[in-house]
């Protein structure tokens, strides 16, 4: 009777701990990503969801795509632009239903200052991190976006260049003064377009435990999993009186058949055959 009472209890606690997981498992499944397509001038990628001056990163070329990756808060999608995440305003691209075979602009420019050129955490030499010094007539530096930024050289623009310098060993992304760039090699417009999707791309889950974060989801989950499996190892775990009986048990299996020795020869008990 006992053995029963754990085995109902041990499907009942199994069947609410399996929801849990199944959820768990839901939960963990990627987004799907869209490609979107920036049709206008001035459209730009920032590192947060808002579009200060502070947070912009480079403006994405026109006619070029983003990878789009989920809402944001203020209107904005999560998005991405060759290996750069950040972040673009809804308004300002057009999701598309297709895989474009160019979806980024492909450029470079080189370095042509005497002394190098210091590549800039920021688009500005003050209040911005030093990545490194890109040497004296440096080519093939990838082109990412434009982005105005300090105006280092008086009756200069403030342009500077958003992009990656590779040495060989190392690649590093940051920001040029363009001022001291050259050959920026021209990128064609994109032509290709695809069905546009209307309608809501990253619907909003109704579940309240979805929205939130996904650690709290993991401390949700561990608060009620954990135990439900201590009780689980309970209910398994043999009791010590359990254990006493079966040491009893194979103690009189033993003694059953043990052999008895009566003087030079040995007998057996014929109640043990």
């Amino acid at each position: 009777m006992r053995k029963s009472f754990k085995f109902l209890v041990f499907i009942l606690l199994a069947s609410a701990t399996l929801p849990i997981l199944s959820f768990n498992l839901n939960c963990t499944h990627a987004q799907p990503e869209y490609y979107g397509k920036v049709m206008e001038d001035n459209i730009y990628l920032y590192s947060q969801p808002n579009d200060s001056l502070e947070n912009t990163l480079f403006e994405i070329p026109k006619s070029y795509f983003v990878i789009l990756q989920g809402n944001a808060e203020n209107d904005f999608y999560k998005a991405k632009y060759k290996d750069v995440t950040g972040y673009i305003k809804k308004e300002q691209v057009s999701p598309m239903n297709g895989k474009p075979e160019n979806p980024h602009a492909v450029s470079s420019f080189r370095v042509f200052a005497t002394e190098g050129l210091t590549l800039y955490s920021r688009p500005s030499s003050e209040n911005s991190k030093d990545i490194i010094l890109v040497p004296y007539l440096s080519e093939n530096i990838e082109y990412y976006g434009l982005c105005n930024g300090e105006i280092s050289i008086p009756e200069k623009d403030g342009t500077w260049y958003f992009c990656k310098y590779s040495n060989g060993k190392n690649s590093y992304k940051g920001y040029l003064y363009s001022v001291f760039c050259d050959k920026l090699t021209k990128f064609e417009e994109n032509n290709e377009n695809f069905p546009l999707i209307t309608g809501d791309l990253f619907p909003i889950e109704n579940s309240s435990i979805r929205g939130l974060s996904p650690a709290i989801q993991v401390v949700i989950i561990l608060a009620i999993s954990l135990p439900c499996a201590f009780i689980l190892f309970l209910l398994i775990r043999p009791t010590q009186e359990g254990k006493k009986a079966d040491k009893s048990e194979k103690s009189a299996i033993k003694t059953k058949f043990k052999r008895k020795r009566k003087c030079d020869y040995f007998e057996f008990d014929e109640n043990d055959l």
